[in-house]
């Protein structure tokens, strides 16, 4: 049997680089980064939950948005990440993005990010 499958429209995430240099992080103080999703798939992507595997904060949550944060085909959106190192030293930490997506997985789509805090 021979036959032919459309591909099924979908988003598709990327953060690049998957390795997010911060840069230097003030010790207790709160700091903000940008980190910036795009959507190089050919129909719209929702992201649902953006959260830190390792801190545990919460970045974004589509249930306290009112809703997900949706990225159209082609687009890039921007998650600001709110990052307050307790001990100096190397901060490293796992960003985990959740929502629709084809490649997206059910344990979400790992972003790692890294930095010094002083």
């Amino acid at each position: 049997m021979v036959g032919f499958v459309e591909k099924v429209p979908m988003g598709v995430l990327t953060v690049d680089p998957r390795k997010v240099p911060l840069g230097r992080l003030p010790l207790g103080r709160a700091t903000t980064r940008e980190l910036k999703i795009k959507n190089t798939g050919d129909a719209d992507l929702s992201i649902t939950k953006v959260v830190s595997k390792k801190f545990k904060t919460v970045y974004f949550d589509a249930a306290e948005k009112g809703g997900p944060l949706v990225v159209k085909a082609g687009a890039e959106a921007v998650v600001q990440l709110v990052l307050q190192p307790a001990e100096a030293g190397r901060y490293l930490d796992f960003v985990m993005i959740h929502g629709e997506a084809r490649n997206i997985t059910d344990k979400g789509y790992k972003v790692v990010v890294v930095g010094e805090a002083e």
